[in-house]
Protein backbone atom coordinates (compact mmCIF):
# COMPACT_ATOMS: atom_id res chain seq x y z
CA UNK A 1 0.00 0.00 0.00
CA UNK A 2 1.25 3.23 -0.86
CA UNK A 3 2.18 6.17 1.83
CA UNK A 4 -0.97 8.58 0.73
CA UNK A 5 -3.18 5.18 1.44
CA UNK A 6 -1.98 4.75 4.76
CA UNK A 7 -2.73 8.69 5.54
CA UNK A 8 -6.36 8.18 4.46
CA UNK A 9 -6.95 5.61 7.00
CA UNK A 10 -7.88 5.93 10.59
CA UNK A 11 -4.82 4.52 12.07
CA UNK A 12 -1.96 6.42 12.28
CA UNK A 13 0.89 5.93 10.05
CA UNK A 14 3.01 4.55 12.91
CA UNK A 15 0.32 2.55 14.06
CA UNK A 16 -0.55 1.12 10.46
CA UNK A 17 3.14 0.33 10.38
CA UNK A 18 2.93 -1.98 13.23
CA UNK A 19 -0.25 -3.27 12.20
CA UNK A 20 1.10 -4.44 8.75
CA UNK A 21 4.40 -5.51 10.27
CA UNK A 22 2.08 -8.12 12.87
CA UNK A 23 0.14 -8.88 9.81
CA UNK A 24 3.05 -10.32 7.84
CA UNK A 25 4.18 -11.97 11.44
CA UNK A 26 0.82 -13.81 11.48
CA UNK A 27 1.22 -15.30 8.18
CA UNK A 28 2.01 -19.20 8.01
CA UNK A 29 4.00 -18.88 5.05
CA UNK A 30 7.84 -18.06 5.34
CA UNK A 31 8.18 -14.46 3.33
CA UNK A 32 11.79 -12.82 2.58
CA UNK A 33 12.65 -9.97 1.30
CA UNK A 34 16.42 -9.72 -0.22
CA UNK A 35 18.57 -7.50 -2.68
CA UNK A 36 19.41 -8.45 -6.28
CA UNK A 37 22.45 -10.40 -4.83
CA UNK A 38 20.33 -12.36 -2.58
CA UNK A 39 21.51 -10.71 1.01
CA UNK A 40 18.53 -10.90 3.11
CA UNK A 41 16.71 -7.61 4.52
CA UNK A 42 13.35 -9.04 5.84
CA UNK A 43 12.35 -11.96 6.87
CA UNK A 44 9.02 -12.91 9.08
CA UNK A 45 8.01 -15.21 12.33
CA UNK A 46 7.15 -18.04 9.91
CA UNK A 47 10.91 -18.03 7.82
CA UNK A 48 12.71 -18.44 11.03
CA UNK A 49 10.33 -21.35 12.26
CA UNK A 50 10.73 -23.03 8.95
CA UNK A 51 14.48 -22.78 8.76
CA UNK A 52 15.27 -22.78 12.30
CA UNK A 53 17.47 -19.99 11.97
CA UNK A 54 16.64 -16.39 13.72
CA UNK A 55 16.34 -13.06 11.13
CA UNK A 56 19.16 -11.51 13.17
CA UNK A 57 21.79 -14.06 12.31
CA UNK A 58 21.10 -14.25 8.55
CA UNK A 59 20.43 -10.22 8.60
CA UNK A 60 22.92 -8.73 6.08
CA UNK A 61 24.47 -12.62 4.33
CA UNK A 62 23.72 -14.11 0.91
CA UNK A 63 20.16 -16.32 1.81
CA UNK A 64 20.91 -18.93 -0.55
CA UNK A 65 24.63 -19.72 0.72
CA UNK A 66 22.65 -20.98 4.28
CA UNK A 67 19.53 -22.51 3.41
CA UNK A 68 20.29 -24.33 -0.04
CA UNK A 69 22.27 -27.41 -0.99
CA UNK A 70 25.41 -26.03 -3.21
CA UNK A 71 24.24 -27.64 -5.96
CA UNK A 72 21.30 -25.29 -6.13
CA UNK A 73 23.64 -22.07 -5.64
CA UNK A 74 24.08 -20.93 -9.72
CA UNK A 75 20.29 -21.77 -10.42
CA UNK A 76 19.52 -19.08 -7.65
CA UNK A 77 21.78 -16.68 -8.97
CA UNK A 78 20.12 -17.46 -12.49
CA UNK A 79 16.80 -16.72 -10.98
CA UNK A 80 17.74 -13.24 -9.13
CA UNK A 81 19.01 -11.99 -12.57
CA UNK A 82 15.92 -13.12 -13.93
CA UNK A 83 13.59 -10.81 -10.87
CA UNK A 84 15.62 -7.55 -12.14
CA UNK A 85 13.47 -7.51 -15.04
CA UNK A 86 10.28 -8.11 -13.33
CA UNK A 87 9.72 -12.17 -13.57
CA UNK A 88 8.61 -14.21 -10.99
CA UNK A 89 8.43 -17.73 -10.98
CA UNK A 90 7.39 -21.10 -8.84
CA UNK A 91 9.88 -23.67 -7.69
CA UNK A 92 9.63 -26.65 -5.48
CA UNK A 93 12.95 -27.06 -3.57
CA UNK A 94 14.88 -28.41 -0.34
CA UNK A 95 15.84 -26.15 2.47
CA UNK A 96 18.67 -27.10 4.60
CA UNK A 97 17.72 -26.16 7.94
CA UNK A 98 19.73 -25.23 10.42
CA UNK A 99 21.45 -27.98 12.98
CA UNK A 100 20.63 -30.69 9.67
CA UNK A 101 17.52 -31.99 8.44
CA UNK A 102 15.75 -30.48 5.38
CA UNK A 103 12.61 -29.49 4.56
CA UNK A 104 10.62 -29.29 1.06
CA UNK A 105 9.14 -25.78 0.03
CA UNK A 106 7.32 -24.52 -2.83
CA UNK A 107 8.43 -21.56 -2.95
CA UNK A 108 7.76 -18.29 -5.39
CA UNK A 109 10.13 -15.59 -6.24
CA UNK A 110 8.89 -12.05 -7.37
CA UNK A 111 10.53 -8.97 -8.21
CA UNK A 112 10.04 -6.31 -5.27
CA UNK A 113 8.95 -2.95 -7.32
CA UNK A 114 9.22 0.58 -6.02
CA UNK A 115 6.39 3.14 -6.68
CA UNK A 116 7.27 4.04 -9.98
CA UNK A 117 7.25 -0.02 -10.37
CA UNK A 118 10.61 -0.50 -10.74
CA UNK A 119 12.75 -3.71 -9.60
CA UNK A 120 14.53 -2.98 -6.54
CA UNK A 121 14.95 -6.50 -4.58
CA UNK A 122 13.09 -9.38 -4.82
CA UNK A 123 10.65 -11.23 -2.43
CA UNK A 124 10.41 -14.35 -1.79
CA UNK A 125 7.39 -16.66 -0.47
CA UNK A 126 7.88 -19.94 0.73
CA UNK A 127 5.02 -23.03 1.55
CA UNK A 128 5.98 -26.27 3.42
CA UNK A 129 5.51 -28.94 1.16
CA UNK A 130 4.11 -31.21 3.82
CA UNK A 131 1.60 -28.64 5.13
CA UNK A 132 0.15 -28.74 1.99
CA UNK A 133 -0.38 -31.98 1.97
CA UNK A 134 -1.56 -32.03 5.29
CA UNK A 135 -4.01 -29.73 4.38
CA UNK A 136 -5.41 -31.58 0.87
CA UNK A 137 -5.20 -34.66 2.54
CA UNK A 138 -7.60 -33.31 5.67
CA UNK A 139 -9.72 -31.99 2.79
CA UNK A 140 -9.84 -35.13 1.19
CA UNK A 141 -10.64 -36.95 4.73
CA UNK A 142 -13.57 -34.62 5.66
CA UNK A 143 -15.23 -35.05 2.07
CA UNK A 144 -15.13 -38.16 2.09
CA UNK A 145 -15.90 -39.08 5.65
CA UNK A 146 -19.86 -39.11 6.32
CA UNK A 147 -20.87 -39.14 9.58
CA UNK A 148 -22.97 -37.30 12.02
CA UNK A 149 -22.73 -34.31 14.30
CA UNK A 150 -20.96 -35.79 17.07
CA UNK A 151 -21.09 -32.93 19.05
CA UNK A 152 -21.10 -33.42 22.83
CA UNK A 153 -24.76 -32.47 23.27
CA UNK A 154 -26.21 -34.47 20.82
CA UNK A 155 -25.43 -37.54 23.49
CA UNK A 156 -29.40 -38.18 24.77
CA UNK A 157 -30.43 -39.73 28.42
CA UNK A 158 -30.00 -39.38 31.96
CA UNK A 159 -29.39 -42.81 33.14
CA UNK A 160 -27.06 -43.01 36.26
CA UNK A 161 -24.95 -45.25 34.13
CA UNK A 162 -24.75 -42.66 31.29
CA UNK A 163 -23.99 -39.71 33.82
CA UNK A 164 -21.06 -41.87 35.04
CA UNK A 165 -19.69 -42.18 31.91
CA UNK A 166 -19.84 -39.02 30.54
CA UNK A 167 -18.00 -37.38 33.99
CA UNK A 168 -15.20 -39.57 33.51
CA UNK A 169 -14.76 -38.85 29.87
CA UNK A 170 -15.24 -35.12 31.01
CA UNK A 171 -12.19 -36.09 33.76
CA UNK A 172 -10.08 -37.38 30.91
CA UNK A 173 -10.67 -34.80 27.72
CA UNK A 174 -8.26 -31.94 29.46
CA UNK A 175 -5.28 -33.43 28.98
CA UNK A 176 -3.46 -35.69 26.28
CA UNK A 177 -3.90 -39.12 28.20
CA UNK A 178 -4.64 -42.03 25.97
CA UNK A 179 -8.28 -43.26 26.47
CA UNK A 180 -9.73 -47.25 25.78
CA UNK A 181 -13.63 -47.01 25.47
CA UNK A 182 -14.87 -50.94 25.48
CA UNK A 183 -18.02 -51.95 24.79
CA UNK A 184 -20.27 -54.33 22.52
CA UNK A 185 -21.07 -52.51 18.96
CA UNK A 186 -23.66 -49.93 18.54
CA UNK A 187 -23.41 -48.76 21.99
CA UNK A 188 -21.83 -45.49 20.99
CA UNK A 189 -18.67 -45.49 21.45
CA UNK A 190 -17.45 -43.17 18.36
CA UNK A 191 -19.87 -40.59 20.47
CA UNK A 192 -17.96 -40.47 23.06
CA UNK A 193 -14.55 -40.29 21.23
CA UNK A 194 -15.67 -37.30 19.68
CA UNK A 195 -16.95 -35.69 22.95
CA UNK A 196 -13.33 -36.52 24.47
CA UNK A 197 -11.72 -34.79 21.70
CA UNK A 198 -14.59 -31.76 21.73
CA UNK A 199 -13.66 -31.14 25.20
CA UNK A 200 -10.04 -30.99 25.10
CA UNK A 201 -7.41 -28.63 24.00
CA UNK A 202 -7.36 -29.79 20.72
CA UNK A 203 -10.82 -29.59 19.68
CA UNK A 204 -9.39 -26.97 17.39
CA UNK A 205 -7.94 -29.33 15.29
CA UNK A 206 -9.18 -32.22 13.45
CA UNK A 207 -10.17 -35.84 15.19
CA UNK A 208 -9.00 -38.49 12.58
CA UNK A 209 -10.69 -42.25 12.53
CA UNK A 210 -9.29 -44.44 11.57
CA UNK A 211 -11.17 -48.03 11.37
CA UNK A 212 -9.19 -50.71 12.24
CA UNK A 213 -11.03 -53.66 11.23
CA UNK A 214 -11.44 -52.61 7.58
CA UNK A 215 -7.70 -51.56 6.65
CA UNK A 216 -6.18 -54.61 4.88
CA UNK A 217 -3.21 -55.95 6.02
CA UNK A 218 -0.94 -54.98 2.62
CA UNK A 219 -1.85 -51.28 2.77
CA UNK A 220 -1.28 -51.14 7.02
CA UNK A 221 2.02 -49.19 7.07
CA UNK A 222 0.75 -47.09 3.84
CA UNK A 223 -2.69 -46.14 5.68
CA UNK A 224 -1.18 -45.37 9.10
CA UNK A 225 2.30 -44.10 8.14
CA UNK A 226 2.45 -42.64 4.69
CA UNK A 227 4.02 -43.31 1.68
CA UNK A 228 6.53 -41.85 -0.91
CA UNK A 229 6.15 -41.33 -4.74
CA UNK A 230 7.07 -44.57 -6.30
CA UNK A 231 7.84 -46.28 -2.78
CA UNK A 232 5.46 -49.23 -4.73
CA UNK A 233 3.25 -50.14 -7.36
CA UNK A 234 0.09 -47.86 -7.55
CA UNK A 235 2.02 -44.75 -5.54
CA UNK A 236 1.73 -42.30 -7.89
CA UNK A 237 2.15 -39.29 -5.37
CA UNK A 238 3.03 -38.70 -1.99
CA UNK A 239 0.63 -39.59 0.24
CA UNK A 240 0.19 -38.63 3.91
CA UNK A 241 -1.08 -41.27 6.69
CA UNK A 242 -3.48 -41.16 9.01
CA UNK A 243 -0.55 -40.06 11.98
CA UNK A 244 0.58 -37.11 10.00
CA UNK A 245 -3.34 -35.96 9.03
CA UNK A 246 -3.80 -36.44 13.25
CA UNK A 247 -0.78 -34.25 14.05
CA UNK A 248 -2.06 -31.20 16.83
CA UNK A 249 -5.04 -33.15 16.72
CA UNK A 250 -6.68 -36.77 17.98
CA UNK A 251 -6.18 -40.10 16.51
CA UNK A 252 -9.26 -42.00 16.90
CA UNK A 253 -8.27 -46.10 16.49
CA UNK A 254 -11.94 -47.88 15.83
CA UNK A 255 -12.04 -51.49 16.34
CA UNK A 256 -8.54 -51.59 17.74
CA UNK A 257 -8.81 -54.79 18.51
CA UNK A 258 -9.09 -56.28 15.24
CA UNK A 259 -5.46 -55.51 14.19
CA UNK A 260 -3.37 -58.44 13.37
CA UNK A 261 -0.35 -58.50 16.30
CA UNK A 262 2.52 -57.55 13.45
CA UNK A 263 0.49 -53.97 12.84
CA UNK A 264 0.44 -54.03 16.86
CA UNK A 265 4.00 -54.00 17.04
CA UNK A 266 4.16 -51.07 14.66
CA UNK A 267 1.31 -49.14 15.60
CA UNK A 268 3.46 -49.29 19.83
CA UNK A 269 6.54 -48.56 18.25
CA UNK A 270 5.00 -45.30 16.72
CA UNK A 271 2.91 -44.48 20.03
CA UNK A 272 6.09 -44.97 22.01
CA UNK A 273 8.79 -42.31 19.91
CA UNK A 274 6.57 -40.08 18.30
CA UNK A 275 7.40 -40.88 15.55
CA UNK A 276 6.97 -42.35 12.41
CA UNK A 277 8.51 -43.09 8.78
CA UNK A 278 6.68 -42.91 5.50
CA UNK A 279 7.30 -46.03 2.85
CA UNK A 280 10.11 -45.14 0.95
CA UNK A 281 11.73 -42.79 2.65
CA UNK A 282 14.94 -42.88 4.79
CA UNK A 283 14.15 -40.13 7.30
CA UNK A 284 11.66 -39.72 10.26
CA UNK A 285 8.93 -37.68 11.20
CA UNK A 286 8.05 -36.12 14.46
CA UNK A 287 4.52 -36.36 14.97
CA UNK A 288 2.24 -35.00 18.09
CA UNK A 289 -0.93 -36.96 18.15
CA UNK A 290 -3.58 -37.63 21.79
CA UNK A 291 -5.06 -41.16 21.20
CA UNK A 292 -8.38 -42.34 21.46
CA UNK A 293 -8.76 -46.28 20.89
CA UNK A 294 -12.26 -48.21 20.92
CA UNK A 295 -13.59 -52.11 20.74
CA UNK A 296 -15.81 -54.51 21.37
CA UNK A 297 -13.76 -57.03 22.36
CA UNK A 298 -12.45 -57.37 26.11
CA UNK A 299 -8.81 -56.51 25.65
CA UNK A 300 -7.41 -58.26 28.64
CA UNK A 301 -9.07 -61.67 28.03
CA UNK A 302 -7.43 -60.94 24.31
CA UNK A 303 -4.33 -60.68 25.70
CA UNK A 304 -4.61 -63.67 28.34
CA UNK A 305 -5.27 -65.86 25.06
CA UNK A 306 -2.15 -64.12 22.94
CA UNK A 307 -4.52 -62.56 20.58
CA UNK A 308 -3.12 -58.79 21.63
CA UNK A 309 -0.09 -57.82 22.55
CA UNK A 310 0.10 -57.36 26.16
CA UNK A 311 2.69 -54.39 26.06
CA UNK A 312 0.02 -52.39 23.46
CA UNK A 313 -2.41 -53.13 25.85
CA UNK A 314 -1.17 -51.04 28.64
CA UNK A 315 -0.23 -48.44 26.30
CA UNK A 316 -3.63 -48.08 24.99
CA UNK A 317 -5.68 -48.73 28.42
CA UNK A 318 -4.18 -45.87 30.23
CA UNK A 319 -7.73 -44.47 31.18
CA UNK A 320 -10.26 -47.35 30.37
CA UNK A 321 -13.89 -46.38 30.16
CA UNK A 322 -16.81 -48.97 29.57
CA UNK A 323 -19.72 -48.04 27.71
CA UNK A 324 -23.00 -49.52 28.92
CA UNK A 325 -25.24 -51.44 26.80
CA UNK A 326 -28.76 -50.12 26.09
CA UNK A 327 -30.62 -52.97 28.12
CA UNK A 328 -28.84 -51.49 31.28
CA UNK A 329 -29.70 -47.77 30.23
CA UNK A 330 -33.50 -49.02 30.09
CA UNK A 331 -34.97 -45.59 31.43
CA UNK A 332 -32.79 -43.89 28.37
CA UNK A 333 -34.85 -45.56 26.02
CA UNK A 334 -37.63 -43.50 25.52
CA UNK A 335 -35.41 -40.09 25.02
CA UNK A 336 -33.50 -41.64 22.46
CA UNK A 337 -36.02 -43.27 20.46
CA UNK A 338 -37.80 -39.72 20.31
CA UNK A 339 -34.47 -38.24 19.03
CA UNK A 340 -34.57 -40.88 16.66
CA UNK A 341 -37.55 -40.48 15.04
CA UNK A 342 -37.24 -36.62 15.02
CA UNK A 343 -34.24 -36.81 12.82
CA UNK A 344 -35.57 -39.42 10.80
CA UNK A 345 -38.79 -37.31 10.30
CA UNK A 346 -36.23 -34.29 9.43
CA UNK A 347 -34.22 -36.57 6.97
CA UNK A 348 -37.90 -37.93 5.22
CA UNK A 349 -39.41 -34.36 5.19
CA UNK A 350 -42.11 -35.45 7.76
CA UNK A 351 -44.14 -34.09 10.28
CA UNK A 352 -43.40 -35.23 13.76
CA UNK A 353 -44.58 -38.43 15.08
CA UNK A 354 -46.06 -39.03 18.65
CA UNK A 355 -44.73 -41.87 20.49
CA UNK A 356 -47.85 -43.24 22.31
CA UNK A 357 -47.02 -45.10 25.86
CA UNK A 358 -47.98 -48.51 24.65
CA UNK A 359 -45.30 -48.48 21.80
CA UNK A 360 -42.47 -46.49 24.55
CA UNK A 361 -43.65 -50.16 27.00
CA UNK A 362 -42.86 -51.96 24.03
CA UNK A 363 -39.36 -50.45 23.76
CA UNK A 364 -38.19 -50.57 27.09
CA UNK A 365 -39.23 -54.57 27.52
CA UNK A 366 -36.70 -55.46 24.42
CA UNK A 367 -33.49 -56.46 24.88
CA UNK A 368 -32.02 -54.49 22.59
CA UNK A 369 -28.81 -56.54 21.22
CA UNK A 370 -27.40 -54.58 18.47
CA UNK A 371 -27.97 -51.67 20.99
CA UNK A 372 -28.57 -48.01 20.08
CA UNK A 373 -27.46 -48.66 16.29
CA UNK A 374 -30.25 -51.34 16.65
CA UNK A 375 -32.80 -48.76 18.11
CA UNK A 376 -31.97 -45.96 15.74
CA UNK A 377 -32.71 -48.35 12.37
CA UNK A 378 -35.67 -49.62 14.40
CA UNK A 379 -37.48 -45.92 14.76
CA UNK A 380 -35.82 -44.65 11.10
CA UNK A 381 -37.95 -47.86 9.22
CA UNK A 382 -40.91 -47.63 11.87
CA UNK A 383 -41.00 -43.42 10.49
CA UNK A 384 -40.82 -44.93 7.13
CA UNK A 385 -43.73 -47.02 7.71
CA UNK A 386 -45.88 -45.11 9.80
CA UNK A 387 -49.23 -43.85 8.79
CA UNK A 388 -50.94 -41.45 10.63
CA UNK A 389 -50.11 -38.66 13.17
CA UNK A 390 -48.46 -41.79 16.10
CA UNK A 391 -45.43 -43.56 15.32
CA UNK A 392 -46.07 -47.57 14.39
CA UNK A 393 -43.42 -49.60 15.82
CA UNK A 394 -41.60 -51.81 13.33
CA UNK A 395 -39.55 -54.53 15.38
CA UNK A 396 -38.18 -56.77 13.68
CA UNK A 397 -40.63 -60.09 13.82
CA UNK A 398 -38.02 -62.49 13.98
CA UNK A 399 -36.46 -60.62 17.37
CA UNK A 400 -40.16 -59.57 18.53
CA UNK A 401 -41.45 -63.24 18.83
CA UNK A 402 -38.43 -64.94 20.52
CA UNK A 403 -38.51 -62.22 22.41
CA UNK A 404 -42.00 -62.68 23.32
CA UNK A 405 -42.47 -66.42 23.60
CA UNK A 406 -38.96 -67.14 25.31
CA UNK A 407 -39.38 -64.61 28.74
CA UNK A 408 -36.82 -67.29 30.69
CA UNK A 409 -34.33 -66.79 27.86
CA UNK A 410 -34.71 -62.95 29.23
CA UNK A 411 -34.09 -64.06 32.44
CA UNK A 412 -30.93 -65.93 32.01
CA UNK A 413 -29.41 -63.00 30.74
CA UNK A 414 -29.24 -62.02 34.36
CA UNK A 415 -26.29 -64.06 36.32
CA UNK A 416 -27.17 -67.32 37.70
CA UNK A 417 -26.35 -68.00 41.72
CA UNK A 418 -24.10 -71.26 41.68
CA UNK A 419 -26.12 -74.14 43.40
CA UNK A 420 -23.58 -76.44 44.74
CA UNK A 421 -20.10 -75.78 46.90
CA UNK A 422 -18.34 -77.09 43.65
CA UNK A 423 -20.16 -74.40 41.39
CA UNK A 424 -19.35 -71.63 44.00
CA UNK A 425 -15.68 -72.72 44.67
CA UNK A 426 -15.63 -72.65 40.54
CA UNK A 427 -16.80 -69.63 40.55
CA UNK A 428 -14.48 -68.28 42.96
CA UNK A 429 -11.97 -69.39 40.63
CA UNK A 430 -13.39 -67.65 37.50
CA UNK A 431 -13.14 -64.43 39.16
CA UNK A 432 -9.79 -64.74 40.38
CA UNK A 433 -8.33 -65.41 37.53
CA UNK A 434 -9.89 -63.22 35.71
CA UNK A 435 -8.52 -60.53 38.35
CA UNK A 436 -5.02 -61.56 37.42
CA UNK A 437 -5.17 -61.22 33.74
CA UNK A 438 -6.71 -57.74 34.28
CA UNK A 439 -3.55 -57.10 36.44
CA UNK A 440 -1.08 -58.95 34.12
CA UNK A 441 -0.16 -61.58 36.64
CA UNK A 442 0.83 -59.09 39.50
CA UNK A 443 -0.63 -59.97 42.71
CA UNK A 444 0.93 -57.04 45.19
CA UNK A 445 0.69 -53.54 44.63
CA UNK A 446 -2.18 -50.98 43.99
CA UNK A 447 -2.57 -52.23 40.50
CA UNK A 448 -2.40 -56.11 41.44
CA UNK A 449 -5.09 -58.57 41.48
CA UNK A 450 -5.41 -58.57 45.63
CA UNK A 451 -6.21 -55.28 46.18
CA UNK A 452 -8.59 -54.98 43.14
CA UNK A 453 -10.41 -58.28 44.65
CA UNK A 454 -10.32 -57.04 48.29
CA UNK A 455 -7.63 -60.09 49.81
CA UNK A 456 -4.83 -59.51 51.58
CA UNK A 457 -1.88 -60.94 48.75
CA UNK A 458 -1.17 -63.72 51.25
CA UNK A 459 -4.60 -65.06 50.87
CA UNK A 460 -4.57 -64.89 47.25
CA UNK A 461 -1.15 -66.89 47.42
CA UNK A 462 -2.64 -69.75 49.17
CA UNK A 463 -5.66 -70.15 47.17
CA UNK A 464 -3.57 -70.53 44.04
CA UNK A 465 -1.59 -73.08 45.90
CA UNK A 466 -4.89 -74.97 46.98
CA UNK A 467 -5.52 -75.01 43.46
CA UNK A 468 -2.04 -75.76 42.11
CA UNK A 469 -1.31 -72.74 39.90
CA UNK A 470 0.63 -70.84 42.10
CA UNK A 471 4.05 -71.09 39.90
CA UNK A 472 1.60 -69.39 36.60
CA UNK A 473 2.33 -66.02 38.28
CA UNK A 474 4.55 -63.38 39.63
Amino acid sequence: MAASDASNSPLSTQHFEEVLLSAVHSIEEAIVVTDFKDRLLFANRAFESMTGYRTAELMGEVLYRHILPREEWASMESRNETRQEGKSEWYDIELLRKGGGRRRVLSRGMALLDREDKPIGTVGVMTDVDRMHRLEGLRSYLENETRADYRPETIVGESPELKALLEQAKQVAPGDTTALIEGESGTGKELIAHSIHEWSKRSGRTLIKVNCAAIPQELFESEFFGHKKGAFTGAVSDKMGRFELAHKGTLFLDEVGELPLEQQGKLLRALQEGEIQRIGEDSVRKVDVRLIAATNRNLAEEVAAKRFREDLYYRLSVFPLQMPPLRKRVEDIPALAEHFIALSCQRLGRKGLGLLQPERTRLMAYSWPGNIRELQNVMERSVILSRGPHLSLHLDEAQQQAHNENPEERESEAPQLPSTLQELEALEKEIVLRALNEAGGRIYGDKGAAKSLGLKPSTLQSRLKKWGIEKSYS
